[in-house]
């Protein structure tokens, strides 16, 4: 079991508050993307962006009374020709100005440094969060962005490299946070073009072709070699970073009630896929069902209380040479299977 606080992200939903009321005293934050503003998962569409305004206003109403702190994102990978233009600065300072004013949003999260910066000179009162998608994974980058940043959220892709955190903890003199549960394969080549894709995502996307998910097709192992951070091993990691943050804003309710319950005993014992997320691991499980619907079978099924005790020892000091390393094929040989449909019923 661990104490550090998880951030978790607003998904929309009009329940959510019942949810986020459970865990409260656990909560960090609470990030969200304004309607109609660009961010690294698209916006729905105008429609659905207005319905989404109101839930939202209704959940920050909600926050406030609760003492429940919020952290507006700013993380779409790509802008286009407005990167950096004084029209996108306008928007954002409008934006900040608002939210702060209106919801007492506490925190601003950047995957730009010049949007850093402009908070930083307008808004000192807002903490500033150097997104993980700026990819901060060594000390001189956390060097770059010690003036602006209160809270680096780190590259995924150093989970698990301890002694590399706490250096650049200690030469920043900055708070840490580290993304747990997003399920995007190790060292994945394509995702700066997948996340400016999303970044223009809009209504309905139609279906795109994701490497990533043949992946997950061909290696059952391939969720023990991403950097993920299993519920039980995040206790690992107190003193040295200052809290989590779970991928979680394309979860359903039930979904972060689980993840929320996994991460705050420090215990899971069903599907680990049901903890994490991803655009590719959704795509993946989409495109298995789409395969096997004629099939009597379910769906794959990871099982966390079948990854033995030395895990996180053993991923934590590899070289993470996979190609010369059958261990985390071994774990999955004893905790993949795939589910088998439950038998219908019939009443006459």
């Amino acid at each position: 079991m661990t104490s550090l606080k998880i951030s978790v992200g607003y998904n929309g939903e009009p329940r959510y508050p019942e949810v986020i009321a459970k865990y409260k005293d656990r909560i960090a934050d609470v990030y969200f993307v304004a309607p109609f503003m660009p961010s690294g998962r698209g916006a729905p569409g105008d429609a659905a962006e207005q319905v989404y305004g109101l839930r939202l206003h209704e959940f920050l109403k909600f926050a406030m009374r609760e003492g429940v702190r919020t952290n507006i994102l700013f993380n779409a990978l790509c802008l286009g020709e407005g990167y950096g233009s004084s029209i996108i600065g306008q928007g954002l300072a409008e934006t900040v100005a608002f939210f702060t004013q209106t919801y007492q949003v506490a925190s601003a999260t950047v995957v730009s440094r010049i949007d850093g910066e402009l908070i930083k000179k307008r808004f000192p009162d807002v903490n500033v969060h150097a997104s993980v998608n700026m990819f901060i994974r060594n000390p001189h980058q956390a060097l770059e962005v010690k003036d602006i940043a209160d809270t680096i959220i780190l590259d995924r892709n150093v989970n698990r490299n301890l002694p590399l955190i706490r250096e650049i903890k200690e030469i920043s003199g900055k708070q840490v946070r580290l993304l747990v549960n997003e399920a995007c394969v190790p060292e994945c080549i394509n995702r700066v073009q997948h996340f400016n894709r999303i970044s223009h995502q809009t209504g309905d996307p139609a279906p795109f072709y994701l490497p990533c998910v043949q992946r997950y097709h061909k290696d059952p192992a391939v969720l023990f070699k991403s950097p993920i951070i299993r519920p039980e091993d995040v206790h690992h990691y107190e003193g040295l970073v200052d809290s989590i943050k779970l991928a979680s804003r394309s979860s359903t309710l039930d979904q972060l009630d689980r993840m929320l319950h996994a991460y705050t005993t420090g215990k899971f014992d069903g599907n680990l896929f049901d903890i994490v997320e991803s655009g590719g691991l959704d795509s993946f499980l989409a495109e298995w069902r789409e395969l096997h619907k004629a099939d009597d079978v379910g769906d794959p099924y990871l099982d966390n209380s079948m990854v033995p005790d030395d895990f996180f020892d053993r991923v934590t000091t590899c070289d993470h040479y996979c190609h010369k390393c059958n261990y985390c094929g071994n774990v999955a040989k004893k905790a993949y299977r795939v589910l088998q449909k439950a038998p219908m019923t019939v009443t006459i």
